[in-house]
């Protein structure tokens, strides 16, 4: 039986070709995962009283990035119906989300689409 080959077009995935574009890719992740700890701290700022191990295990707890951004969202409407946000504070969270729902889609296709 013949060993599959884990080649792409003919190449290793570690191949100096493919170098311009792991590292951009690599770049676009870290910068993703640099923006998602800071909305983890804005949503810390939302329960000043509550400490950060309890933060954590409610942030971390949600399995993917929208679920988190949807997190903020939920508990701004919050404060801000209760009169604890002003509407500046919260259109300026909905912008927030907003644009980060945007990148998120051009953050998906660097990280998952195959390179060609």
């Amino acid at each position: 039986m013949a060993k599959r080959s884990r080649a792409f077009l003919g190449y290793l995935p570690t191949h100096k070709s493919f170098r311009s574009h792991v590292i951009a890719i690599g770049q676009a992740a870290v910068a993703w995962n640099t923006l998602h700890e800071a909305l983890r701290a804005l949503f810390w700022a939302f329960l000043p009283d509550t400490h950060v191990l309890e933060i954590n295990s409610l942030w971390y707890s949600l399995k993917n990035d929208r679920a988190q951004r949807g997190l903020i969202k939920a508990i701004s409407k919050c404060w801000h119906s209760q009169g604890d946000l002003n509407d500046e504070g919260e259109k300026s969270i909905i912008w927030l989300l907003t644009e980060s729902d945007k990148l998120s889609e051009a953050r998906d296709d660097a990280v998952h689409s195959p390179l060609a």
